[in-house]
């Protein structure tokens, strides 16, 4: 009789809570229950500020027909916001166990300690439903009285077992190969499932592009104020000044977005990116063979009223200029965080690189206005391969030297006959790595590595600057101290390339065979990651030595090093 008295007990007290939430529709019961001091535009939770949002919660909570939404965003458009404040309204008012599921172990506590669970405690509406005993919330779940919450990584062990209704992604791009499909039996074919998916641009081959395709895709459009006509929010309709010597101040004030019917202009202001926003809607793009239970969403960067026009056009340029020096990482990810569009078209393949040759001699050869030379060694067991280069005040760079080299004295030889100062020397050692430092070490000459890694933050003044160089160490070998660069492999040889075509790269006629051979030794070409199935452009060697395509690439980091490129 007592266990029948506590069950009606909290029947009661759940249908109060319910009954409460259910007289306000769902936007505006959030508003008025959910407190997140982590939001980065109002405390109290107003999706009302963020409008390409409200259409994916009404299918969300709403739709019956509509079991899994899809929502392609740019990153701090408020994703993180979104499953604040549908979290808290499910639990008070249709619940059913739920799974969240993010990238790795530290995305999921940080949500889970920082963000997430504070709103509970804070949320007036929930403080009946939260357990009592301690063991029932843990640092990622909570198990309700009337439901369970998990948070979880993306990964097998942690997506198997479980059985929900709710089923809530983030960052799904990120996620290992076979992951979502983990992830989606997680429903166990509920009728009154419901599927979020929400990410920014992925990569050709992972399954967040193959997912997102197969949904009845809508993107946010705006309302021209001069024709009425209905536009999506596109890059190519934002203009601004093509100056070649840019003025940054007057340059932004030339940034505008137009109306491509019309060509009315729309000047870059909070009104004006408020006001369109405000007015927006989602438009289906026609893809009418897709499942109608699935529904994909897209906006970009561009609808969001707090983030200006013109600080997106500077980035945009500033990409654009590092793609034609060859570092394409900024504007890929100009296109997948900004933009929020999944790249499947990888770019130009380099099959082999063309080496231009000079009329010039490799003796004697002297570089007009040169600003530094750097000597670079790859090491071999039992003996060298290394490459002299001049640079010039336009950052051209200019073969002196090439070769292989027998003994370090051999090295010492070739630094004294060019005049190489030591800090403009350095040393491959990913083989014999601590033998290698201690040679540098000694001489006072700089030891270097290429990674895997695509990019090293620098702080510089207090802010964090990415590049694909690390920040200079410091390592110790019986005693002698030996400074070390570690760098992005695949991006200097990005660099490498660019300088190459865009005839930035002076190699006399008498080179040798070898050097051209070996500065031919690898191609860009479609490689697949085995762990995310992500299909990407990588310099891949064809199975003939690159030793000095490798001298050449440390040239390159010494050059941007010295801020000469």
């Amino acid at each position: 009789m007592r266990d029948v008295e506590k069950a009606a007990g909290f029947l009661n007290l759940f249908a109060d809570n319910v009954s409460a939430g259910m007289d306000v529709e769902p936007i505006e019961w959030i508003r008025e229950n959910v407190v997140d001091q982590q939001s980065a535009r109002s405390t109290h939770i107003d999706f009302t500020l963020s409008p390409f949002l409200l259409e994916p919660i009404d299918k969300f909570l709403n739709d019956g027909t509509v079991r899994h939404i899809n929502l392609m965003a740019p990153t701090g458009s408020g994703k993180s916001t979104l499953f604040v404040g549908l979290l808290n309204y499910l639990i008070a008012n249709d619940a059913g166990n739920t799974l969240v599921a993010f990238q790795n172990e530290q995305e999921t506590s940080d949500f889970a300690e920082t963000r997430l669970f504070p709103t509970f405690r804070d949320n007036k509406a929930l403080k009946n439903l939260l357990p009592k005993k301690r063991h029932a919330a843990r640092k990622t779940e909570i198990l309700f009285p009337h439901m369970n919450l998990w948070m979880v990584s993306a990964t097998k062990g942690q997506l198997q077992s479980k059985s929900c209704r709710y089923l809530i992604g983030d960052e799904m791009w990120a996620w290992e190969k076979g992951m979502v499909r983990e992830f989606l039996a997680r429903h166990h074919d509920r009728f009154n499932r419901k599927i979020l998916m929400v990410s920014q641009g992925g990569d050709k081959g992972t399954d967040w592009v193959d997912e997102y395709g197969k949904g009845r895709i809508h993107h946010y459009h705006w309302q021209c104020p001069g024709c009425q006509g209905w536009n999506a929010y596109d890059w190519r309709d934002v203009i601004y000044s093509k100056e070649e010597n840019i003025d940054w101040e007057r340059f932004k004030e030339s940034v505008k977005m137009v109306c491509p019917r019309c060509l009315h202009e729309i000047e870059d202001t909070v009104h004006n990116r408020r006001h369109l926003a405000g007015g927006g809607k989602y438009v289906f793009s026609g893809n009418t063979s897709a499942l109608p239970e699935i529904v994909s969403y897209n906006f970009n960067a561009l609808a969001c009223y707090w983030v200006s026009w013109a600080d997106l056009a500077v980035e945009w340029i500033l990409a654009n200029k590092k793609k034609r020096n060859g570092d394409i990482e900024p504007l890929k990810k100009f296109i997948q965080k900004r933009l929020a569009q999944n790249i499947v078209d990888l770019g130009e393949k380099d099959d082999v690189l063309k080496i231009p040759l000079t009329a010039e001699s490799m003796e004697g050869y002297a570089v007009e206005n040169e600003r530094a030379r750097f000597l670079t060694v790859d090491v071999q067991k039992g003996h060298f391969w290394h490459t002299v280069y001049g640079v010039d005040a336009g950052g051209a760079f200019h073969l002196l030297s090439e070769g292989r080299l027998e003994t370090l004295e051999d090295i010492e030889r070739k630094q004294a006959e060019f005049n190489v100062p030591d800090h403009c020397v350095a040393l491959d050692c990913a083989f014999d790595t601590d033998a290698v430092r201690k040679i540098c070490g000694l001489h006072h000459w700089f030891s270097m590595n290429g990674t895997v890694k695509e990019e090293y933050v620098h702080k510089i003044r207090g802010r964090g600057i990415k590049l694909i160089y690390a920040p200079l160490e410091r390592h110790m070998v019986e005693g002698i101290q030996c400074l070390h660069f570690n760098f992005s492999s695949q991006r200097a040889k990005d660099v490498l390339a660019a300088r190459i075509k865009s005839g930035h790269f002076k190699v006399p006629h008498d080179v040798s065979a070898e050097y051209i051979k070996q500065m031919q030794a690898e191609s860009k070409q479609e490689s697949i990651d085995k762990r995310t199935g992500r299909v990407s452009l990588k310099w891949l060697a064809s199975g003939n030595n690159s030793h000095m395509w490798d001298c050449s690439c440390m040239a390159v980091i010494f050059a941007m090093i010295h801020r000469m490129i």
